[in-house]
């Protein structure tokens, strides 16, 4: 307290540094604190988290949040998902491609079969149609890799439109604080 307690300077005593500058010395840091009004004492900001930011953020920061949340874990899924389609691609490339060169057709599509996943489902339908003609050949290849591109661009457009909506999100909370 201050000027007969009209003005409330800081919180803490200062007692040592008040001691220091009347004897002369120089403090090596002097605390001084604005005031806001001859009524109202200074606010000194609170040290809050990241739930305290969210919660003054009220209802639209929690939606912002709930969205990011929800599209972190479809990026996990489809990183996990996309990392399961294309492990195999090597081994099922190696073993089809050896048994071709062997003439067994059959053993080839049994690998295929057997991995499974995008490449071997692709592979499977090269394979059974290698007797047409190329164009025909490359009509069912761009055919299976259409198919299969639906099954690899699973939560694709969801993570799409979350990453659209969040920034308006943003800009209404924005706007709603100013206005509260």
């Amino acid at each position: 307290p201050a000027v007969q307690g009209r003005y409330n300077l800081c919180r803490e005593p200062a007692t040592e540094d008040a001691k220091a500058l009347v004897g002369g010395q120089r403090p090596d840091n002097l605390p001084i604190f604005l005031y806001e009004s001859l009524n109202k004492p200074i606010e000194e900001s609170e040290d809050r988290g990241i739930l305290g930011t969210i919660q003054d953020g009220g209802t639209i920061a929690w939606v912002i949040v709930a969205l990011g949340l929800i599209a972190l874990l479809m990026v996990i899924l489809r990183s996990i998902f996309l990392q399961r389609a294309s492990s195999s691609t090597d081994k099922v490339l190696a073993e089809t491609r050896a048994d071709l060169e062997q003439g067994k057709r059959d053993q080839a599509l049994h690998t295929c079969q057997q991995y499974g996943g995008a490449t071997g489902r692709v592979m499977a339908a090269t394979i059974r149609n290698l007797d047409r003609d190329r164009e025909h050949v490359e009509d069912i290849v761009s055919e299976a890799i259409l198919h299969e591109s639906a099954h690899l661009n699973r939560f694709g457009s969801i993570i799409m439109v979350i990453a659209a909506v969040a920034p308006l999100l943003g800009l209404l909370g924005t706007v709603t604080g100013m206005i509260t």
